[in-house]
């Protein structure tokens, strides 16, 4: 099971996931987003509200493609 920090890591490095959309989902700012791609450790540094969006957007999209089997 993956954490909100290694879910969000993957959004982001998600290149499918443009960065309005990230940035509308997480307000973070689209150089910040480009700069997290960049460099996806910093991710470790970002604020835990924006960490967690992230998160739920990758819940969000697992769950559509039914990847997502809660137990």
């Amino acid at each position: 099971m993956l954490n909100d920090y290694e879910k969000a890591r993957i959004v982001v490095l998600d290149k499918n996931n443009s960065f309005a959309a990230l940035h509308e989902q997480c307000k973070l700012s689209i150089s910040r987003l480009k700069f997290c791609r960049a460099n996806p450790d910093s991710l470790k540094k970002a604020n835990w509200e924006a960490v967690n969006r992230l998160a739920n957007m990758y819940d969000s999209q697992n769950q559509k493609k039914g990847f997502f089997n809660e137990k």
